[in-house]
């Protein structure tokens, strides 16, 4: 198995091309309390971005549960506003 290293600006969506069994790493600079972090999904179908939601994080093992399920049990947040698709929620 190959490995590749993928470093992005602030801002930069990641590749969607990683196989299935994909697993990444992320380290960053120490953050001011007070900066956000986003949180975006894209279509599938076409791009577009479906939500975007911006937030202080403190402890994001405890945090991103909640931002995920505000993304998921919202049809309205799923559905591509340029397209029509609907992003399927986990089951």
């Amino acid at each position: 198995m190959r490995a590749r290293c993928f470093s992005c600006r602030p801002k930069c969506r990641t590749p969607r091309n990683d196989p299935p069994a994909a697993s990444a790493s992320s380290s960053e600079r120490r953050r001011n309390p007070t900066e956000l972090d986003g949180f975006s999904w894209y279509c599938d179908n076409c791009g577009n971005r479906l939500f975007l939601e911006r937030v202080p994080v403190a402890n994001i093992e405890t945090e991103l549960p909640a931002i995920f399920s505000r993304f998921y049990s919202s049809i309205e947040h799923r559905t591509c506003s340029a397209c029509g698709t609907v992003m399927a929620a986990p089951a």
